[in-house]
């Protein structure tokens, strides 16, 4: 084995405000060597998204099969996928590779710009890969849409199959709460004030990737949630635009 890294597998956006270009961002910048598997390649600009090509599960596979014939990733982060079915089969993958992945999955249902990504979803299937994940990580909207995919809005039935950290970014009031529900141990809730910023690209996927990194890099899940809540918090003050800078975020202090 030549190399262990952490795994983003998600779509390709043009102007680098969201995934695997995003992704990569985070990763260098918290220190962490980062690979990218193409699962969509999407026309967009920093304000709207054109259309979307996705990837069919044999391209995926000839992507992923090179990276772990050669190199251990004990973590990977997945974004935009084109179905739960395909999701389904991406994770029994990753379960047949060497050692215990941990997969850190960032439901991308639609982007900022109001695109939407998927409408339907099978129940029964979507509690299938919540079982093969680590930790989930939607928004408020994300969050109330899956919970009538699962059919229960109550908390214990999401634990019973996943930890889940529900992102409170498009919330009201004057700070943004984050929390991660664990499957055991009470909440960890973090808050951070709500700033009144242009809206970032992509903060969703550099908070799953920031996720990821510390996972990778050994911290324990609430740790590695305190990280990217302060990755994302420093990323919407790091520039006037939809992009944000990455490399002005000070790693050093999170």
């Amino acid at each position: 084995m030549s190399a262990e890294a952490v795994l983003s597998i998600a779509g390709i956006d043009p102007s680098g405000g969201a995934g695997l270009l995003a992704d990569i961002k985070v990763f260098h910048q918290l220190g962490v060597t980062g690979f990218g598997v193409c699962t969509a390649i999407t026309y967009q600009n920093s304000e709207k998204i054109f259309g979307v090509d996705w990837q069919n599960w044999s391209r995926i596979k000839a992507q992923l099969d090179p990276l772990f014939e050669s190199s251990t990733v004990p973590v990977v982060k997945i974004g935009i996928i084109e179905s739960l079915e395909l999701l389904d089969q991406l994770l029994t993958y990753l379960g047949e590779q060497t050692g215990d992945i941990l997969v850190v999955w960032d439901p991308v249902i639609s982007a900022t710009s109001g695109y939407q990504f998927h409408s339907e979803m099978d129940k029964a299937l979507f509690k299938r890969v919540l079982q093969k994940v680590h930790v989930i990580t939607p928004n408020l909207q994300e969050f109330e849409m899956l919970c009538e995919v699962l059919g229960s809005s109550e908390i214990e039935d999401w634990v019973s199959h996943t930890h889940v950290i529900v992102k409170g970014g498009h919330g009201s009031g004057s700070t943004s709460e984050d929390v991660l529900y664990r499957q055991t141990g009470q909440p960890v809730r973090l808050q951070s004030k709500r700033l009144d910023t242009v809206d970032k690209r992509g903060t969703g996927c550099a908070f799953s990737s920031a996720l990821a990194a510390g996972l990778q890099k050994g911290n324990s899940l609430e740790a590695s949630f305190a990280m990217a809540k302060e990755y994302v918090f420093q990323l919407l003050q790091s520039s006037e635009s939809r992009l944000g800078n990455h490399h002005l975020i000070r790693v050093e202090s999170i």
